[in-house]
């Protein structure tokens, strides 16, 4: 995470690797709308909006509590807690009122 927002910064983003996020962004989107046509998940927000609020939960998370899923004194337990906690916030996320 550190290195792509290091790249960002930079403007090193060339027009390969740009195509190679599309094309994911583009998989994970049409996934969450199979997924929504089939009734699996909430209509109320677009493909895209739910990929983005998904992709925020994770990488936001991971990103505050790193020290305690990582340090030296954190538990192996906790790797699966937080784990559990973005799994349970996407399907509360996705699921229909």
């Amino acid at each position: 995470m550190r290195l792509v927002q290091w790249a960002r910064l930079e403007g090193r983003f060339t027009p390969a690797a740009y195509d190679k996020r599309a094309g994911s962004h583009g998989r994970r989107t049409a996934a969450i709308q199979d997924a929504q046509q089939r009734g699996h998940a909430t209509s109320r927000l677009a493909a895209h909006q739910i990929l983005t609020l998904i992709e925020s939960i994770a990488v936001g998370w991971t990103i505050t509590t790193a020290e305690f899923l990582t340090g030296a004194d954190a538990p192996p337990e906790h790797r699966e807690v937080h784990r559990q906690i973005i799994i349970d916030s996407v399907r509360r996320l996705t699921s229909e009122p």
